[in-house]
Formats: structure tokens, C-alpha cells, sequence
């Protein structure tokens, strides 16, 4: 189930200013608003509640048109938004033997053609899709009006996912015969090499060599992609919907402001992009086939081929066609709410009378300090910055680069040995015997191998990591609301953390990798000067990120651990362990048990975060493996080589860092909320439920 929190996240209060396109529940007596009304019970659109200031009625020209205006804005853009990803994607397709994975499938482009490259196939891609758009959506609430009619009310909600496959399969093809040309082109200047770099180039070209039917030979294959692929979009996407808000949702979607629909809007898209992927990928490797391969028919491919070879590329395209979906839904709902001029502006600000955006906003503290929980010393006079202001979060983010740089620099020794029983168990047999050959091997000078990448990765990542995390900590409870961020303080803590943490390595991931290089390749390089020239002269700037997705599997679980779990620990002792309340405590005491709640996490975090550590640190070592490739080199049992020193490791500098980070708020005389307290407000409505009887 999708936490409470994905559907709460932009909790705001309900805005009846903002006009909507159109209608999506009606009380007119006219057929169409009567279908819409029987539509509305039963079924599922994500949409806001109806309102006065619709700009159509529901069911007329400009209703559908709209619908197309909506659907070019959420194919064209989407789509054009992945042109690298597809690329890759139809490289992978057409050329398995050049093209072997998706990381070495965007080496060898940016290699042979640079980063302009990856953009190859955009012209074609935005009017194709755009088309493909205004045809899909649009058709599609066409056809589903005229199908809903011609059933009856009843029949029309008893059997409504029929109406659904219908009209999107209606809907699609139609759509596709707008893009069959421009997919064409595509996928020919994509996949050929040498063929034509742009659309004015490619179109002529095409017709000299195969006339004007090379641009709907592949018509056919297209449909068998599509209409399955949109039949399931359209159609997972309704009923999903309807789940969503019927078994996860907490209140009825009525009593969901625009933002919370289009949350549970995206999530929907994506559950049903998932399904789409899956149900198209051969018919999508036929397209890119046959586009490629001159005068070649789908019969010829697959005997080509063969079965294996149709599912090529699957993984890639799961996760583009996933979000790519999630966000077609997002994109053309948000158009249909008009809310394209207002969204960010309210997910960000809380200003429910005014409409301003005055930052900071003293609501926000207000709730934060009444209903959160940072393991800190009272909020006190003397403070040097306010809470939530932009030199408090600076201050959090250089709090940050001390504690992860101090750290982190501090145990490379044992972050050295734990790297090298790691990639080379059999020489590194456990911590003994790795201390003992690395000093024999390069003396106590050599265990201080890889600081300096260390000492800037980390102090780079520690910034983003504490600093962001203070950000979105703030900005999550203050969409929530002062009682649902008490109530899903967990979730708040586990998002904050996790969003933080997906810049943090960004900045992270080149200084990793030099570190990892350094320590486990013996001769390579003995100081960062010396290591990324080499780096980059082997293998690009590519060296530097092709370790960055299994960073994110690393380091995304262990913050999220490290920040929930010492959080909720810390709130823990407070409450069952220190023998006097918080605010008697003096600050050196509050530190005491932040270092023990930071132990604790961090115990967590090692055993949750390692063999994603692992895998990072052989895909540093080795030159040209992936992920998939180093994780099955290593098995089971060898994912798993190093973790006991890397909990002492990462017991100890998790307690350090947080205790760092939490003496410098003091030293800084910083504002730090007091933990769990729940709000009065949250407080008086359970006694008055328990007074009427009624379940907590």
C-alpha cells in the first residue's frame, strides 16, 4: 500500500479561486452532465471536487478539445523529456552485440557523438507524440461518452472497465496513424548510424530510398504496441484509481484538494505505466527493428531474433515508460485542474488567506516546534538565526560538512581494509589480516590511502545531506500540517531523508569513486591529483558517475534509516530510558543520548546499506563491469564480505555525526524543536472521541 503520506504530502487548504478547465460531476439535466454524474460514481478520474467557474461544459467541442490541448502538452513534453532514455532504449533493441547494457549504451554515444547526441530524434519526437497526444486523450473522452451512451447508465457503470478497453483502444488507433510517420523518423535516425542527424535531412532521404510507404510500414507492429500498451494505460489507470481512493486514500476523494489528487494521480500512472511497459516491449522491439532494417517484415525479425531477443531492453524501458506514464497523467490532469499557474506556488507556500509567498513563514515554525521531533535543546532566547530561515539551513548545511567530513576522514583506515576484504576476500581474508598486509604491503602511511577524495566527497555530501534534510523536513510537515505531521512523523523523516540524500550523492559520487580507485587498485594512483586524469582518460566522465545508481542503493536506505531511526530513537529514550524529562536536562546530557541514538542508528544503517556497498565498491575496482555483472561475481555470500567492520564503522560515525552535528547547533546557539509533543489541537479531538466512545 501507498503510505498515507504520498496521498497527504500536499495537503493544502482547499483553494475555490483557482478556476478548473472543466467539470468532472455536474447537477445539469442535460444526457452528457447526467453520463458525467453516473461517470463520477462510478468510475474514477483523478479530478478535483466539482465548482462554479468551469471554463466548459462537460461533454461539449470545447470540452474535448481542451482534452486534446492536454493530451499534446502530456505526450509531447514527456515523451521529448526522454529522448536520451529512448535512445539507448532502441539502441539496445536493434544493436545487442554494440549496445550491451544501459550504462554501456550511453558510453559508447556520448562517445562516438558526444552529449549532443543523446538528443538525436527530438524534432520527430515532439511532434509525433504531441500528435499521438492530441488523438489519444482526446478521442478517448470522446469515445467513452459515445460508449457510455449507447450501454445505459447502468450497464455503462456495471461494465465500465469494457468502456474503458473500448474507447482507449478507439482512442489509440487513431493516434496512431499521427505517428507512425514521425516514428518513423525516429527510430531511423536513432538507430542508423551515419543516416541523418536531423528530421529535414532524414524525411528526404527516406523517400528516395523506399517512397512514401517507409513512413507506415511499421504501422501495423505500432498498433500491436500501442493499443495494447494505451487499452492497459487507460484502463489499469481508471481502476487503479478507484482502488487508490476507495482502500488507501483517508478521506473521501470529494475532500481531496487539487494537490492530494494529483499525488494519488501520479502514483496511479506510474502502477499502470509498470503494466504497459510490459504488455508492449515486443511489438516495440519489432518497431525498432523494422525501422531500422530496410525492407525487413515482423516475421523476418522475430525468426531474427527470436523470442529472447523481443524482450530485449525491458528493464530500461519498465522504468521509462513507469514514470514517463506517471507523469503523462500528472501532466494532463494538472492542465485539466488549471493548475499549472498555481501549483508550486501552493505546494511551497502556506498563505491560505493572502495567497502570498512570504518566506519564512512563522506558521510553519510555529507547527514545526509544536508537533516535531529533532533531538535538540529547547527553542531559547539568544538564538542566532531564526528557525527555518535561509542562514539556518546554511548553518545546518555547515554542521553537515563537519560532521561527515571529520568523520569520514577519520575511519578511512578502517573504511580502506573494509573496501579491500570487499573486491579481494582472498587476499583480504577479514580486519586482522587486512591491517596486517595492507602495513606490510604500503606501511602505516598506507592506511591513510584515499583521504583527500574522502575528505571532499563526504564533506560535499554532508552539506546537501543534513542541509537539504532540514529543508524538505520542513517543507514535508508544513504541506502535512501540524496534526498529520505529528501523526506520519516517521514518513516525513524517511521522505526528508531520502530526498536529501538523492542530491547528496550526486555531489558525492565522482570523490567516491576516486577514493574507491585509489584504495583498491594496487599501483593505480597514490593522491587525488594523480587519480582523476587517469580516471577520465580511461573512461570519461563516465568513471566518475557509473557507480551513482548503486550509490542511491547504498546511501538512500542508509539515510533513510539513519535519519527515522535516530529520530524515533531519540524520542524513545526521552520517553522510556533518560530518568528525567528533556528539558531538565542539560545540553551536555541531551549530546550523551544523541550519541547513543546515533550508535543505534547506525547499526541499522550498515546492515540495511551493505551489499549495495559492496557492489559500489567492485564497480569502482573494476574497469568496465556493471552492476548486474559485479553482484553475480560476488554471489550471495560475497555481498555480504566486510559487514563487521563496516557496523563498527558505521556504528561509530553515525553516533559521531549526529553528535557533531548536534553540538555545533549548540556551539552555533542554533534553534532546535523539542521532540514528540502532540499538538493541542490533535490532543482535544482524541478526548472528545474517547468521551463520545468513538475508536482512536
Amino acid at each position: 500500500m501507498i503510505p498515507p503520506l504520498l496521498v497527504k504530502v500536499f495537503c493544502q487548504a482547499p483553494d475555490k479561486t483557482s478556476p478548473q478547465v472543466y467539470p468532472r460531476q455536474s447537477s445539469a439535466s442535460t444526457t452528457e452532465s447526467r453520463l458525467a454524474l453516473s461517470l463520477v460514481r462510478g468510475r474514477h478520474i483523478a479530478a478535483a471536487s466539482a465548482a462554479e467557474g468551469y471554463s466548459c461544459e462537460f461533454g461539449s467541442i470545447k470540452y474535448f478539445l481542451l482534452c486534446s490541448i492536454g493530451g499534446i502538452v502530456s505526450c509531447g513534453s514527456t515523451h521529448t523529456s526522454v529522448v536520451p532514455l529512448d535512445l539507448v532504449k532502441c539502441r539496445l533493441q536493434v544493436n545487442a552485440e554494440k549496445y550491451k547494457n544501459i550504462i554501456n549504451g550511453f558510453k559508447i554515444t556520448i562517445a562516438e557523438e558526444g552529449m549532443k547526441g543523446l538528443a538525436r530524434g527530438w524534432a520527430p519526437t515532439l511532434l509525433g507524440y504531441s500528435t499521438q497526444g492530441a488523438g489519444k486523450f482526446g478521442l478517448y473522452e470522446v469515445f467513452k461518452i459515445k460508449y457510455h451512451h449507447l450501454v445505459g447508465e447502468e450497464f455503462g457503470y456495471h461494465y465500465r472497465t469494457f468502456i474503458y478497453l473500448a474507447a482507449s483502444a478507439s482512442a489509440e488507433f487513431f493516434a496512431d496513424i499521427g505517428l507512425c510517420p514521425f516514428e518513423a523518423i525516429k527510430v531511423k535516425m536513432q538507430t542508423s548510424d551515419g543516416f541523418a542527424s536531423t528530421m529535414r535531412e532524414a524525411v528526404p532521404k527516406m523517400i528516395a530510398q523506399e517512397g512514401n510507404g517507409v513512413f507506415f510500414k511499421s504501422l501495423v507492429p505500432l498498433w500491436m504496441r500501442q493499443i495494447p500498451y494505451t487499452m492497459v494505460k487507460f484502463t489499469c489507470f481508471e481502476r487503479t484509481l478507484e482502488l487508490l481512493y476507495q482502500y488507501v486514500v483517508p478521506k473521501p476523494r470529494s475532500q481531496c484538494t487539487k494537490a492530494e489528487q494529483l499525488v494519488v494521480t501520479f502514483a496511479a500512472g506510474y502502477i499502470a505505466g509498470v503494466f504497459c511497459a510490459v504488455v508492449s516491449h515486443p511489438a516495440d522491439t519489432l518497431v525498432s527493428k523494422m525501422n531500422q532494417a530496410k525492407g525487413s517484415s515482423a516475421g523476418d525479425i522475430i525468426k531474427n531474433i527470436g523470442f529472447a531477443g523481443l524482450w530485449k531492453g525491458l528493464g530500461l524501458r519498465i522504468v521509462m515508460i513507469g514514470t514517463l506514464t506517471g507523469l503523462q497523467w500528472f501532466v494532463y490532469d494538472a492542465f485539466k485542474a488549471g493548475m499549472f499557474s498555481s501549483f508550486l506556488t501552493k505546494a511551497f507556500c502556506q498563505a491560505p488567506e493572502n495567497k502570498s509567498c512570504d518566506v519564512p513563514q512563522r506558521g510553519l515554525v510555529q507547527s514545526l516546534v509544536a508537533g516535531r521531533q529533532i533531538a535538540a535543546a529547547s527553542v531559547a532566547e539568544g538564538d542566532s538565526c531564526e528557525f527555518a530561515s535561509p542562514k539556518y539551513f546554511a548553518l545546518c548545511g555547515a554542521a553537515g560538512i563537519l560532521s561527515c567530513g571529520i568523520t569520514h576522514t577519520a575511519i578511512v583506515p578502517l573504511d580502506l581494509v573494509k573496501c579491500r576484504i570487499q573486491v579481494d576476500p582472498d587476499k583480504y581474508k577479514n580486519i586482522i589480516t587486512g591491517f596486517r598486509v595492507t602495513i606490510k604491503e604500503d606501511g602505516i602511511r598506507g592506511l591513510g590511502k584515499g583521504w583527500a577524495p574522502t575528505f571532499y566527497g563526504y564533506s560535499a555530501q554532508g552539506l546537501c545531506k543534513f542541509g537539504l534534510y532540514e529543508v524538505f523536513k520542513v517543507v514535508y510537515t508544513d504541506l502535512l500540517g501540524e496534526e498529520n505531521a505529528y501523526l506520519y512523523r516517521t514518513w516525513v523523516y524517511l521522505a526528508a531523508s531520502a530526498s536529501a540524500e538523492f542530491f547528496a550523492d550526486i555531489a558525492l559520487s565522482p570523490m567516491e569513486a576516486a577514493k574507491v580507485k585509489i584504495q583498491t587498485t594496487t599501483g593505480y594512483a597514490n593522491t587525488l591529483r594523480e587519480v582523476v586524469p587517469k580516471m577520465y582518460a580511461e573512461e570519461g566522465l563516465h568513471s566518475f558517475y557509473k557507480s551513482l545508481v548503486p550509490l542511491w542503493m547504498r546511501q538512500i536506505p542508509y539515510t533513510m534509516m539513519k535519519f527515522a531511526c535516530f529520530e524515533r530513537t531519540v524520542e524513545l529514550l526521552y520517553k522510556h530510558v533518560v530518568p528525567k524529562p528533556r528539558a531538565d536536562c542539560s545540553k551536555g546530557e541531551q549530546l550523551v543520548v544523541t550519541f547513543a541514538a546515533g550508535y543505534i542508528a547506525g547499526v541499522f544503517c550498515a546492515v540495511v546499506s551493505h551489499p549495495a556497498d559492496t557492489v559500489v565498491s567492485k564497480l569502482n575496482q573494476d574497469k568496465g563491469s556493471t552492476a548486474i555483472e559485479a553482484a553475480k561475481k560476488l554471489g550471495m555470500v560475497g555481498l555480504w564480505k566486510g559487514l563487521t567492520p563496516r557496523i563498527i564503522m558505521i556504528g561509530t560515525l553515525t553516533a559521531l555525526q549526529w553528535f557533531i552535528y548536534d553540538a555545533f547547533k549548540v556551539t552555533m546557539r542554533m534553534p532546535r524543536p523539542p521532540p514528540g509533543e502532540m499538538p493541542e489541537s490533535l490532543r482535544l479531538k482524541l478526548e472528545a472521541a474517547a468521551a463520545q466512545g468513538e475508536p482512536q
